[in-house]
């Protein structure tokens, strides 16, 4: 299946859509969001989505997209240099917003989660991260929080249920709970800087790092949030840029600079091993 001629250098640069009905594998190549069908059929063409720049803007870069369900309905939320930007199946633009904190040529945002096909988070370079409503009967989207709890740039997002996890480049986890329309901070968690990616699960999460490791933390609950470091593996020569986690729970695929793709599999007693 032909692409563009190259793909983006940045973590998180691959996404599958609808990976139980008719997947299509999503990847970044600058301004430039590439879709490509599974399926072998002459119909199933590549699609190319282009984000568009305002006109004090020379270039736009994506730092990441997702596909999500909103409202109901199956949008792509994309983050770049621009702000954020959602298309809808037909891949019109729906809604955007610049997302921007800091008036700088850096600026960027980066990160997005959804809480339970409703409300929605998308991070940026100067740590902050903003709430939107989901779509109402008009489409109508609005931002409705921020928060600045980070020093550094957010570097990637996750959400189960009401609770989101965000980390920053620095290596900062917060672990925050969606109450109403605000986001109300309950931990904060040092880990190590350069963090390439966050996944949240019912009672615990995993951050992947630049320099090839992974880290399992644990999650009690019970009276207060507390965390525990479970795990830590270095699992790559070189830094890893995407990851993933199965449905059920039991594998955990990683990717790494170091041109390896591992498969490691969750054992009852805590351990991760590669299968």
């Amino acid at each position: 299946m032909a692409t563009i001629d190259l793909t983006s250098a940045i973590y998180n640069n691959l996404i599958i859509k609808n990976k139980h009905k008719k997947p299509e594998v999503i990847v970044i190549h600058h301004d430039i969001v590439c879709s490509v069908s599974t399926k072998t059929s002459v119909q199933n063409k590549t699609k190319f989505i282009r984000c568009f720049k305002h006109a004090n803007e020379k270039s736009i870069t994506i730092t990441q997209v997702a596909w999500c369900n909103l409202g109901y309905e199956n949008m792509l939320i994309v983050t770049s240099t621009a702000g954020v930007q959602i298309f809808n199946e037909p891949e019109e633009c729906l809604f955007s917003h610049p997302c921007s904190d800091v008036e700088s040529n850096l600026s960027f945002a980066r990160g997005i989660a959804v809480f339970n096909s409703f409300y929605f988070c998308i991070g940026n370079n100067a740590g902050c991260i903003r709430v939107f409503s989901p779509p109402d009967l008009e489409d109508e989207i609005n931002f409705v929080d921020r928060k600045h709890n980070h020093n550094y740039a957010i570097s990637d997002l996750s959400a189960y249920k009401d609770f989101l996890a965000s980390v920053d480049e620095g290596g900062i986890v917060i672990l925050w709970q969606l109450e109403g329309e605000e986001l109300i901070h309950k931990i904060t968690v040092s880990s190590l800087s350069n963090c390439t990616g966050i996944r949240l699960k019912r009672d615990w999460f995993i951050t992947v790092y630049a320099s090839g490791s992974i880290r399992l933390y644990n999650i009690n609950k019970d009276s207060s949030i507390v965390t525990f470091l479970t795990l830590e593996i270095t699992a790559h020569a070189r830094a890893i840029t995407a990851f993933d986690i199965s449905d059920n729970n039991e594998y955990l695929l990683t990717v790494s600079e170091d041109s390896f793709a591992k498969i490691w599999q969750f054992y009852k007693d805590g351990n991760l091993q590669v299968n």
